[in-house]
């Protein structure tokens, strides 16, 4: 592999090739040309082995959990089936009731709601598993999902105290006052609070309500870069982009 890091101009396939064998390895010798790459999108048909791998999903070993889980009965079960209708219904995949999109997004909820059960379930739980659904298999989805929770800062949004979203909303309330002291004079003017538009960015990760093509773009950067910092990124260019629409 030192000969394909020693290529700059390294082929696509190449070089995506490479991620999924060895992130670490790509990140610490070619950082700049990742973070370019990221940025111009990941190839689809490759989305989910990468994201496996900027997750480092495959060492969690919770694939031969899985099953297991799915043959317990969980207390929110028929909370999910209800919220399954309401999750990406504009995605073929997800649309049919009781289609194949639909049991899935199911099945893969009802085992994280066993799994940990302080957070159990939450409706903004289904916009965080449908794309890796869309990208991957159910099981690595399972183990990718658990990651994410875990390792990404974003199993705090959904405990019964939500601290994690608390503090994200109170960062990007500064950094607009910051960086946007207009629009944040005018948020404050109007009695406009930052969880009105901003709660759903951090707990679905822009997927509740913004284009699926933008959402996955936003997605390979963020499982690279960190959660909360790529939602504050975007967050920040979404307001400013839009100023005088705001305004």
């Amino acid at each position: 592999e030192s000969a394909v890091f020693a290529t700059p101009g390294l082929p696509d396939a190449a070089f995506w090739r490479a991620v999924t064998r060895s992130y670490p390895l790509v990140a610490r010798r070619t950082p700049h040309l990742l973070a370019s790459r990221l940025r111009q999108g990941v190839p689809p048909l490759l989305r989910g082995r990468v994201w496996r791998s900027l997750t480092r999903s495959a060492s969690t070993h919770l694939a031969p959990v899985y099953p297991k889980l799915l043959a317990e009965r969980s207390p929110f079960d028929k909370i999910i089936v209800r919220d399954l209708a309401r999750t990406f219904p504009g995605v073929p995949m997800f649309r049919e009731a009781g289609g194949k999109g639909q049991r899935a997004l199911g099945r893969l909820l009802r085992a994280y709601a066993i799994y940990d059960a302080e957070v159990g379930y939450c409706q903004g739980l289904g916009f965080l598993a449908g794309p890796l659904l869309m990208n991957m298999p159910e099981v690595d989805a399972f183990c990718t999902f658990v990651r994410l929770l875990d390792s990404f800062n974003l199993r705090t949004m959904f405990t019964p105290t939500m601290s994690g979203l608390h503090l994200r909303l109170h960062q990007l309330t500064r950094l607009v006052e910051m960086h946007l002291p207009v629009i944040h004079a005018h948020f404050t003017e109007h009695a406009i609070p930052t969880p009105l538009f901003a709660s759903q960015w951090f707990l679905t990760i822009f997927a509740y309500n913004y284009p699926l093509p933008f959402v996955l773009r936003v997605w390979d950067v963020a499982m690279a870069e960190g959660v909360a910092e790529t939602v504050l990124r975007v967050g920040l260019a979404l307001l400013e982009r839009n100023h005088r629409r705001l305004m």
